[in-house]
């Protein structure tokens, strides 16, 4: 999908605690959710100059 196709998404953060993983979900408008997990690279918008993988974002959520 090209990034610059991306104009609104909405972007799901679910932690599955059994079996242990993280998964992302993205929605883009006319399309079925997408799941995304471990290294797997988010979609952004073009605008945004950002490179996040699922293991990131998890990442920055952990307390400490």
């Amino acid at each position: 999908m090209p990034q610059s196709a991306i104009k609104t998404m909405t972007i799901t953060v679910k932690q599955i605690t059994f079996p242990m993983s993280v998964i992302v979900l993205v929605f883009l408008p006319g399309q079925q959710p997408l799941e995304f997990t471990k290294s797997d690279r988010l979609p952004t918008p073009k605008f945004l100059d950002l490179d996040l993988s699922v293991e990131e974002v998890f990442g920055w959520l952990k307390v400490a």
